[in-house]
């Protein structure tokens, strides 16, 4: 007669053979239905979701302290959840798509955002949650396109369908609620090549861009737009945002984008002043730090648009955050890639952070290149 001990053994063994059997049955015997139209077993939706709930609080537990949001972030990431997010999750005054609600698990709404903290919702944006559809962010170096997202996300349980299509397409007369942001460009001027509707939200129907959130690509060398555009669809150039725009563009989307924006006026941001000529930002911007670590912007990003280089960008016209942005990203090592690029790390690397401040406050309160001094 076995003992109690011996009798809970052979127990725990059966029962531990029979769960590998049925294990076993649903793996290999195909008995498990994976079906998307099938919804998951109770305790199988209950044991991913709990697992997934507990592991995102303990990576965020990792995630920085979040940014001071702003209006420009609310913009970007708006915009961006318009055409990423909102065919999945919704969006304020619109469903999501109905071929996404079929789907198993099905993407939650985005009321339930209110739900996750902003650090749950940074690494869920940047990386993605297995076994969904729920995808990484593209660029995993962006971390500040990654809290625009978050800075949208913490607001759109709340935002009305009124203050999300402003946020998301604005209220210009080139960018409009409609769908359509071409929709009414002035009787009589070049129709604009069909890829351009995917740049107006953002970017305007003449490239300057909107509420100070987007840079302004009017009047930029062609050359220029050319090459940006190749980078972002080849993914050698760093933007979630810009990534997913240029990754549909042909070559000729390219060059007709990239002719059509570079023949539009620079225009831009207009400020009431302009900086000195004798402030840091200017001396640097036009002689440079005079002991060659750095050079005169202008050697190669001239204030007037006669005297530019094809292939380089222009820097008057530019919102502030967007110029303070970019010489971050050089700095860091994101953004890579060309020698021009590696000569700009260079450059951002050696610029103090009272001089890179000071040169951004004197592009940024330039305006219109043609309004600038040419002394």
């Amino acid at each position: 007669m076995p003992t109690p001990l011996k009798t809970v053994i052979i127990t725990l063994f059966i029962e531990g053979a029979l769960a590998l059997a049925v294990a076993a049955a649903l793996v290999f015997g195909g008995l498990y239905d994976v079906a998307a139209t099938a919804q998951h077993l109770r305790p199988t939706a209950w044991l991913l979701h709990t697992t997934m709930r507990h592991s995102v609080a303990r990576q965020a537990a990792e995630v920085g302290d979040p940014p001071r949001f702003n209006e420009a972030m609310l913009v970007r990431g708006a915009a961006h959840f318009r055409y990423g997010c909102a065919p999945c999750h919704g969006a304020p005054g619109a469903a999501p798509s109905a071929i996404e609600r079929s789907a198993e698990p099905p993407p939650p709404p985005y009321s339930v955002f209110a739900n996750w903290s902003p650090r749950e919702l940074f690494w869920i944006v940047k990386n993605g949650v297995k076994m969904t559809a729920m995808p990484g962010w593209p660029a995993q170096d962006r971390d500040d396109e990654v809290w625009d997202m978050v800075a949208f996300l913490v607001a759109a349980p709340t935002t009305s369908p009124e203050t999300f299509a402003r946020l998301a397409f604005g209220k210009s007369n080139d960018v409009g609620q409609d769908d359509n942001p071409l929709s009414t460009l002035n009787a009589g001027t070049a129709p604009p090549p069909s890829a351009a509707a995917g740049c107006a939200p953002c970017h305007g129907t003449d490239g300057h861009g909107r509420n100070n959130a987007f840079p302004n690509i009017g009047g930029l060398s062609p050359q220029y737009i050319a090459s940006a555009l190749r980078d972002f669809r080849g993914g050698g150039r760093a933007s979630g945002y810009m990534q997913r725009a240029a990754a549909g563009l042909s070559d000729n989307d390219i060059k007709q984008l990239a002719d059509y924006f570079g023949a539009k006026s620079r225009g831009g941001t207009k400020h009431t002043s302009v900086l000195s000529a004798t402030s840091l930002g200017a001396r640097i911007a036009k002689h440079g730090t005079g002991n060659g670590r750095v050079p005169a912007c202008v050697s190669c990003h001239a204030l007037d648009s006669r005297d530019r280089t094809p292939g380089l960008p222009a820097l008057t016209g530019q919102p502030h955050e967007y110029l303070d942005k970019q010489l971050a990203l050089f700095a860091s090592g994101v953004r890579k890639g060309s020698a021009d690029e590696r000569i700009m790390a260079k450059i951002a690397r050696a610029m103090s952070t009272e001089e890179r401040s000071a040169v951004v406050d004197y592009f940024a309160s330039l305006g219109e290149p043609e309004r600038a001094s040419r002394d």
